[in-house]
């Protein structure tokens, strides 16, 4: 096991964060835990973006901490610091008032395991937003299979949508 400042590896698997933003490498795969926020002003079934909306994407401020450098296990924590719109204000906008976060996100990697483990932790402030994370596939993809109530659900690469709904 080893651990040298913002890597993690154990033989079998290795971990790169980036300082810069956040996000983190797996073997090489790069752009992992990338985070974007967004405004919402749909119900709590549907998205619906402001008309003017403000999107975050980067964090201010990143930190990165060894919290251990085991022989059987290491952790690295991420704590990335953002700026996010207080609330959305109806259909229109959001506000131009601002809430601080912190998003602390824990690595870990096991002695003799092919996996990473990957902890996120955010005390949300904001109201009427969406914080999607970001999981770039290794190879594009031709469809998505996804779980609902009582079966998986298989769809193409063509955005659905309706009259009172964006794709």
């Amino acid at each position: 096991m080893t651990v040298d400042g913002t890597t993690l590896a154990n033989g079998l698997v290795r971990v790169d964060v980036d300082s810069a933003d956040g996000t983190f490498a797996i073997d090489g795969h790069g752009g992992l835990g990338r985070l974007v926020d967004g405004g919402d002003c749909g119900d709590t079934y549907n998205w619906c973006p402001p008309v003017d909306d403000a999107l975050v994407d980067r964090p201010d401020e990143v930190a990165v901490e060894t919290l251990e450098a085991g022989p059987l296990r290491a952790r690295l924590a991420v704590a990335a610091r953002y700026r996010w719109p207080a609330a959305a204000e109806g259909l229109a906008r959001r506000t131009g008032e601002v809430v601080a976060h912190e998003v602390r996100t824990v690595v870990e990697l096991r002695a003799g395991e092919r996996a990473a483990r990957v902890a996120v932790t955010v005390d949300n402030r904001s109201r009427d937003h969406r914080l999607r994370a970001h999981l770039p596939l290794p190879r594009p993809a031709d469809r998505s299979i996804a779980e609902c109530a009582f079966a998986t659900v298989e769809r193409g690469l063509e955005a659905e949508g309706g009259p009172t709904e964006a794709p």
